[in-house]
């Protein structure tokens, strides 16, 4: 995933084992992730080809409060990642 910021670009690269960054702010050309960084990498990644986000999440919850994006009223589902808090 790159996203273009004003400062220069920073891309994330994740391979379903291991995720590293490349940032234009970061003090070393290449960083690997770990900890919470790997999980919302590996997040990040399922977003983008969600194909298998049904079984990559659980606890499945829907019909949270109303909420309204850009004056369309939107339907929020949430689901939890192996090893976060529910």
């Amino acid at each position: 995933m790159t996203n273009h910021a004003p400062g220069g670009d920073n891309t994330t690269t994740y391979d379903g084992r291991e995720a590293w960054i490349a940032a234009a702010d970061k003090p070393q050309a290449l960083i690997m992730l770990t900890g919470g960084d790997l999980d919302g990498a590996r997040v990040d990644a399922t977003l983008s080809f969600p194909a298998l986000l049904k079984q990559d999440l659980s606890k499945w919850h829907a019909g949270f409060p109303p909420v309204t994006i850009d004056d369309r009223a939107v339907q929020v589902v949430e689901g939890t990642a192996a090893g976060e808090l529910a």
